[in-house]
């Protein structure tokens, strides 16, 4: 039985060889595919376009624009239910941040704990913040996607 070696197989790049077939021996992942993975969610923290690296993709704090000036990416993917995942990735770091910063409060101040003065903070908390990571969770929810889901032709505005 005649087997192919992984430099006779052509990759998905157009490209022969075993550099495009390459596992990291101790994850099994492609190690260009953890970089791309890494080099997306860095430009994401930082509040930029996740596919080119542009910074100017919010008009405000609040107010993201429909592409990316630089690529043309649409940042909602064009998909009218595309804030749901990133409403869910902020409600779920905001409710962590109430949840830590209470138990912290707790810890440090026990047994005396200042109950009233932890109940209006941590409720000023669940309030600012949503408001303080809604840019960051948009952020970070389309580079996910990106990963996941590489952008198409039909992704950038034309």
């Amino acid at each position: 039985m005649e087997t192919t070696s992984p430099a006779a197989i052509p990759s998905s790049n157009g490209h022969n060889g075993i550099q495009s077939h390459a596992r990291d021996a101790g994850t099994g992942k492609n190690p260009s595919a953890v970089r791309r993975a890494a080099r997306i969610l860095a430009r994401a923290t930082a509040r930029q376009c996740p596919n080119c690296g542009s910074g100017n993709v919010f008009q405000s704090y609040l107010r993201q624009r429909a592409a990316c000036p630089a690529c043309s990416l649409r940042l909602d993917r064009g998909e009218t239910d595309f804030f749901i995942g990133a409403y869910t990735i902020n409600l779920i770091v905001a409710e962590l941040l109430v949840f830590f910063g209470g138990m912290a409060v707790l810890i440090r101040t026990w047994p005396d704990v200042p109950w009233t003065g932890l109940t209006w903070g941590l409720a000023a908390l669940m309030v600012a913040a949503p408001v303080a990571l809604y840019p960051y969770s948009r952020q970070l929810w389309l580079a996910c996607d990106l990963i996941f889901r590489p952008p198409t032709p039909g992704d950038f505005k034309h």
